[in-house]
């Protein structure tokens, strides 16, 4: 019995000492590094150039006075539908002439009289004319008929000849001077006359500014009445069922645009993108000094929304839109993302989970944006990758999925 027991506590020691053996090798032992873990897809990838703009109305309308005048009050309100031809947009009256003080009045009655006086002066001369006319072609008559019977000279006839020639062109002279007396008359007297005189009701005529489109009040530039010269800027008319989207982009990506290229409008208020197509990049650029203080040489990309209007139709004028324009594309290829990516040497590589070790992959890449990358060689569908690996995982490292994923 007791070689029994001996026994029995050399096998319980040896048991423990062995438990305690094979946790010490464990603490001691490396264990598998907590990573992130992607998958290799087959997918279409998209490579895209961001960049930031506004919506503008394509075709907007500068409503401007058509007289010198004074404008009354502006009862349309930015948002108001109007319709070409028919909706009055502004309402102007013609501006009071400059106020005559007593002394301007006076002189202006003054030339009135010495205008009338003018006016009887030439139509005195031109009766003394038409009198004298009208006597030299008697004269020439009865020089005619003694002529014939040669009792006077022929240059007593050619002198009569003469004199009723020379009055003529006295008379013409004489009611030339008579219109031009009579016009100078009208001239003094528009001087007096008031804006109200002769029109009906005492109101001064009215010239009514109709809309050149159909469409709605984008501005306001001139609301209150008040006096405006002629061309001076009213109201601003638009269409807002027909934008374009400004996006303005660094010159270095704009010469990677073509027009005709796809493109989506994100972040514009709505839950969703907007499919659109580049229409035009503009050939001039322009200095635009960034937020960190740079003077960059941006290009304005105009796009043409392909949506149906009804899906953005809470989208104004000079509203703020990011865009994404696709400048490259390929349906179906092997990808994988970006931040498995990492440089060894002069090489692209990445992490491989090949039974529960990091295994150093190199690989050949081609198209990539932000997120994917195009794997030309080295990955297979399915495989796993380790995405943003630290720098405790190297090649042949142990890994486990972080939070048991």
């Amino acid at each position: 019995m007791k070689f029994s027991g001996d026994l029995v506590k050399k096998t319980l020691m040896g048991a423990v000492a062995l438990i305690l053996l094979v946790g010490v090798v464990r603490a001691f032992m490396p264990q598998p590094v907590a990573v992130d873990l992607a998958t290799v897809e087959r997918a279409g990838i998209e490579v895209t150039i961001h960049g930031e703009g506004k919506s503008r109305v394509r075709e907007n309308y500068l409503v401007s006075a058509p007289i010198a005048g004074r404008l009354l009050r502006i009862e349309r309100e930015p948002g108001d539908v109007v319709i070409a031809g028919d909706t009055v947009v502004a309402t102007m009256e013609p501006a009071d002439p400059v106020f005559l003080d007593v002394r301007s009045e006076a002189q202006a009655q003054a030339q009135i009289g010495a205008s009338e006086a003018a006016r009887e002066l030439a139509n005195a001369q031109l009766s003394r004319k038409e009198a004298e006319l009208e006597f030299a072609g008697r004269e020439l008559g009865r020089a005619q008929e003694l002529a014939g019977r040669e009792n006077i000279s022929q240059r007593t006839l050619d002198q009569r000849e003469l004199d009723v020639k020379t009055l003529k062109a006295e008379v013409a002279t004489g009611r030339s001077n008579l219109q031009k007396a009579e016009s100078e008359l009208m001239l003094a007297r528009a001087a007096l006359i008031r804006p109200t005189e002769g029109v009906e009701g005492g109101e001064a005529c009215c010239v009514q500014v109709v809309s050149p489109v159909s469409g709605r009040v984008l501005r306001l530039l001139q609301e209150s009445a008040g006096v405006v010269r002629a061309g001076q800027p009213l109201l601003e008319l638009g269409d807002l069922s027909d934008l374009e989207m400004v996006i303005d982009l660094l010159s270095t990506d704009a010469v990677k645009v073509d027009a005709g290229d796809r493109a989506y409008i994100d972040h514009w208020g709505g839950s969703y993108a907007l499919s659109a197509t580049v229409r035009l990049v503009e050939p001039s650029g322009f200095t635009k000094v960034s937020a960190l203080g740079i003077e960059e040489q941006r290009v304005n990309v105009i796009l043409d929304v392909t949506e149906d209007p009804a899906r953005w139709q809470n989208l104004g004028d000079g509203y703020r839109v990011e865009a994404f324009i696709v400048i490259d594309a390929k349906p179906d290829v092997i990808s994988a993302p970006v931040s498995a990516l990492f440089r060894e040497r002069d090489r692209w590589a990445v992490y491989a989970v090949i039974d529960g070790d990091a295994t150093l992959t190199p690989v050949e890449i081609g198209l990539r944006n932000d997120r994917r990358v195009e794997i030309l060689s080295g990955l297979a569908p399915g495989d796993v990758l380790v995405v943003h690996p630290p720098n405790t995982v190297g090649d042949g490292v142990a890994v486990k999925a972080r939070n048991g994923e």
